[in-house]
């Protein structure tokens, strides 16, 4: 993970992104998606979120 990265759903820096999702990318790169803790707990209620995401929130102590 980065030291910092921008959250894809508030857009503010901040310095503990977390992980939620991959777009992945027929030529060339894909890319990671990021969010600020309180954006990705948010995100993960939805039903569209990856379960692992939950997982991974668990498993940070910041439980969605």
């Amino acid at each position: 993970m980065p030291d910092r990265g921008l959250c894809v759903r508030c857009h503010q820096v901040t310095d503990d992104p977390v992980m939620i999702g991959a777009v992945e990318s027929g030529s060339g790169p894909g890319s990671i998606l990021y969010a600020c803790p309180p954006c990705a707990r948010e995100y993960a209620e939805n039903w569209f979120a990856p379960a692992w995401l939950r997982e991974e929130l668990a498993a940070r102590g910041d439980d969605p």
